[in-house]
């Protein structure tokens, strides 16, 4: 051993293959994932697989000027359509009561989305009982007769998110938007946000 080096300290073994775990059914479990997959859906019949999830802005600066799909709808939404928490997830809506929603339009757009929901969900009358009554929010269940003209359609296809695009029309840069300053101005209104508690509990202790 000569020099600065490092002292070797490798614990080799020359039967180490035998403690290898490797696994080759990785192809075969994929398959049967899709088999199921399939299955499933087949099954369901026209019932959609999947649960019907709110629309939501991602966190952070950078990307909450987009939107996709939430977890679940939140308590408030539920209650402002009038449906129950179990009763809701008992006929395909995701709920989260976690989440809360930090503006009017966001809280709006979901109970739309809930309101369509309701209104085009059909159904159907568990285990061939006859028709019940709705209640906690679900509506009546529908008649058999009604099924044999129905068909499967997707979350996605029957509630799609809509792109945001803002249609901003081509001008002459004025002398007032040359001097507006964009920056300084979006961090002024984040810290007099981010200060807003604290200036309005000084200015009651002051008063």
């Amino acid at each position: 051993m000569r020099h600065n080096n490092v002292i070797p300290n490798v614990h080799y073994h020359k039967n180490y293959k035998r403690w290898i775990k490797t696994w080759y059914n990785q192809p075969g479990r994929k398959q049967s994932r899709r088999i199921a997959r399939q299955k499933a859906v087949a099954e369901a019949g026209f019932r959609p697989v999947g649960m019907l999830r709110p629309i939501v802005h991602p966190p952070t600066q950078r990307y909450n000027m987009k939107t996709r799909l939430g977890r679940g709808f939140t308590l408030e939404e539920l209650s402002a359509c009038g449906i129950n928490k179990k009763a809701a997830m008992s006929i395909g809506i995701a709920v989260d009561h976690r989440r809360t929603d930090l503006s009017e339009e966001t809280f709006q757009t979901n109970v739309d989305r809930l309101k369509k929901y309701i209104n085009g969900i059909v159904l159907q009358p568990r285990k061939g009982k006859k028709t019940k009554k709705g209640f906690a929010g679900i509506p009546n269940d529908s008649a058999r007769e009604e099924f044999k003209a129905l068909k499967n359609v997707s979350h996605e296809k029957a509630f799609p998110i809509k792109a945001q695009t803002l249609a901003v029309k081509t001008h002459v840069i004025t002398s007032e938007e040359k001097k507006f300053r964009a920056f300084s101005t979006l961090r002024k209104q984040f810290i007099e946000a981010k200060n807003f508690g604290k200036k309005a509990t000084k200015a009651k202790a002051s008063a």
